[in-house]
């Protein structure tokens, strides 16, 4: 279906551009090997691999998680005839607001979805806050090379994902390391964040 009026920020690139407006519609852009850029589908995608902590392919798991980008509601607001006006409010129920209150924010677009936006900034919020990363043996799973773009089902009590849990991959690292020879950097993120929704019930949560 068409897509609502949009317009680039100044200084925005085109990649990140399209990459912001596929987030919102639950797509998640990536470059494919010969060079354009293909959107998945996350909400329709299968994990591609289960990584267990202590198994012999996987170096090490990590999860920061920084509160300081989550606040407890996220409101829109806009101005149509001069005057500023709350047009939309999404809350975070797992930020207390005696912690982080309210974010204001002012879309860019005056024919903007005001709800979508509010959803997509408590998302993105998300993305920033909780970052975990895995290493692992090999460049590649069941005979490819690992995407961006793909999900994978993670268990890692050591890094408080107490059962296993899907994880979009937005990035693949390929490196070589001295122990291990081969190794890939998946940086990870939770997939509801590219629904324009937040995780009801974390990984760290049994």
């Amino acid at each position: 279906a068409p897509l609502a009026d949009v317009q680039i920020t100044p200084g925005q690139t085109v990649y990140e551009f399209l990459s912001q407006l596929a987030a919102a519609n639950g797509l998640y852009g990536r470059p494919t090997a010969t060079g354009r850029l293909e959107f998945v589908n996350i909400a329709n995608s299968a994990p591609v691999a289960d990584i267990i902590e202590g198994e012999k392919n996987v170096v090490s798991v990590s999860a920061g998680h920084d509160v300081t980008p989550l606040h407890n509601e996220y409101i829109i607001v806009a101005s149509s005839d001069g005057n500023p006006d709350i047009s939309a409010t999404v809350t975070d129920r797992r930020m207390a607001p005696a912690i982080r209150g309210k974010k204001i924010i002012q879309p860019e677009q005056e024919s903007a979805d005001y709800s979508a936006a509010a959803k997509l900034a408590r998302s993105r919020a998300w993305i920033s806050s909780y970052t975990p990363q895995v290493i692992v043996k090999g460049w590649k799973h069941d005979g490819a090379f690992w995407r961006a773009g793909e999900i994978i089902r993670l268990k890692a009590p050591g890094a408080f994902i107490i059962k296993p849990s899907l994880f979009l991959v937005k990035q693949a690292t390929f490196s070589m390391d001295e122990s291990s020879g081969r190794i890939t950097t998946l940086d990870l993120t939770l997939p509801d964040t590219y629904s324009n929704t937040y995780p009801e019930v974390g990984p760290w949560e049994d």
